[in-house]
């Protein structure tokens, strides 16, 4: 599965926001790690557009300091999509880099597994199960 990488580095007393394209499919998993030394100083939110898509509450970020913070999602992407990355840092001396990666498994394999899963509903349906 394509995996996309990519390094934020906020300045001190910013906001850097940076776009990652993602190829059609599913993201199957993402994860935002923050270095050690970010202290709490740090915010994170991964938007799609306007829309903050996590974390899932539209008002809330991510903060952490020496941790990975990751998910498995099932999240598709029916076309080529532009995933916005937002890094706040409210460090008012130092800058520090936020690392983002998400794993996508490409459209072909995404609508292989769901013909795979329609035919055995069908066949639990035709089977009374």
């Amino acid at each position: 599965m394509p995996q996309y990488a990519r390094n934020v580095t906020a300045a001190a007393s910013t906001v850097q926001i940076t776009d990652l394209r993602l190829e059609p499919g599913q993201i199957t998993r993402i994860e935002v790690i923050f270095p050690p030394g970010c202290a709490g100083l740090v915010e994170v939110d991964i938007r799609r557009g306007a829309a903050t898509l996590w974390p899932s509450n539209e008002n809330e970020v991510f903060i952490a300091d020496g941790y990975v913070i990751g998910w498995n999602e099932e999240y598709d992407l029916p076309e080529a999509t532009t995933m916005r990355l937002r890094v706040n840092n409210t460090d008012d001396t130092f800058s520090h880099t936020i690392g983002f990666l998400f794993t996508v498994r490409d459209a072909r394999r995404v609508e292989e597994a769901r013909g795979l899963l329609s035919f055995f509903a069908q066949l639990r349906r035709g089977l009374g199960l």
